[in-house]
């Protein structure tokens, strides 16, 4: 299947969408609830917030599945260092913007170290994931050639190497050469694994089916479920803190098998092209950087309507749906501002100057 700038697939445009609005989803606990309540114990914990929990998974699998749908689409193509200059542009710009917006308007001023972690998030490590993302395209050049070299059989072994050493050694407790579960090898890790799926695909006559993979995922969702949730249900009636700690430990093996087959099912899905979609989805990248920025966060998690002032009612997964797309819509509608009052002005200048 071949993806072109100007015909881009609007099946997997759409899986970014979803993706995205999915982080927000997860950010809305991560930042506006766990981080106030969080460690958990039997006293503070509920259905609710396990309910929550379980809906913040959908943050880790969309990480998983953006950096596995670029391998796909990057292992037959070329980083050049304009897309890498363009990248970084757009994560300093919007840094910056934030933090002079914040100051003029009194809402926040920075000094010192603060201000200097803000202006550079690549530093600090509060655009984590757009910084490893940042560092994955300049691998590129290198990565592709040494997976198109090796043999099928020899990606699959090496794939379940970094597969083990990632998730099944950390569940027996043993310690684990693998950084964190949001580090620059999990980046390279999932990059493989979309290159695996285009260069290779499946040999397994049955896997080639697409209700096979369709299948194959919703027995993950349900075991992923049935494991986690169980879990948190087993520690609110035997009042287990142990338990309560353990809702999330299979989130890691789960989410990167989940966005695998999610990305193979996708790619079953009969292609079409929608303008509107891929003009949305064009902005993915700078929701994550707007709306996930500390000074931002701060502000939409906990001074706009206050998520942890939810937590004791009926409405919060109405009150969490409707701040999720207010907040997406918002960082859309700023991001379209950006390109049409300054990318597209810039980019029209240089490419009168190299003509």
């Amino acid at each position: 299947m071949s993806e072109t700038k100007r015909q881009r697939n609007s099946v997997i445009e759409l899986l970014r969408i979803l993706c995205i609005l999915m982080v927000i989803a997860g950010h809305y606990y991560a930042h506006g609830i766990a981080y106030a309540m969080a460690p958990f114990g039997p006293e503070t914990y509920s259905l609710r917030i396990l309910a929550m929990q379980l809906i913040s998974f959908g943050a880790d699998i969309a990480n998983d599945l953006f950096v596995i749908i670029t391998g796909y689409y990057m292992i037959n193509s070329t980083m050049k260092g304009k897309r890498i200059g363009k990248l970084f542009a757009e994560m300093l710009f919007y840094a910056w913007v934030i933090v002079l917006v914040f100051h003029l308007t009194g809402l926040k001023t920075l000094t010192g170290e603060a201000l200097k972690e803000a202006l550079l998030p690549f530093w600090s490590g509060e655009n984590w994931f757009v910084t490893c993302y940042l560092l994955l395209c300049l691998m590129v050049p290198f990565l592709n050639p040494f997976l198109k070299n090796l043999e099928q059989k020899q990606v699959v072994k090496l794939l379940a190497i970094l597969f083990a050493i990632r998730f099944v050694t950390p569940l027996f407790d043993t310690k684990t050469f693998w950084s964190t579960a949001h580090g620059f090898e999990q980046f390279i890790f999932l990059y493989m694994i979309g290159a695996y799926i285009k260069l290779h695909g499946f040999h397994i006559k049955a896997l080639q089916n697409k209700w096979c993979w369709r299948g194959i995922l919703v027995v993950l969702i349900g075991l992923w479920f049935a494991i986690s949730a169980g879990t948190g249900i087993k520690g609110l009636t035997y009042q287990s803190a142990e338990l309560i700690g353990d809702v999330t430990k299979y989130f890691p093996i789960f989410s990167v098998l989940i966005s695998s087959a999610l990305l193979v099912v996708a790619l079953g899905i009969k292609p079409f092209h929608c303008k509107f979609i891929n003009l949305i989805s064009g902005s993915v990248l700078a929701v994550y950087l707007i709306h996930d920025n500390p000074l931002v966060r701060e502000f939409i998690w906990w001074t706009i309507s206050p998520n942890i002032d939810q937590i004791g009612s009926n409405h919060i997964f109405m009150h969490m749906i409707q701040k999720v797309l207010f907040v997406f819509v918002a960082c859309v509608v700023i991001d379209q501002i950006r390109i049409w009052l300054l990318e597209k002005p810039i980019e029209k200048l240089l490419s009168k100057r190299t003509k």
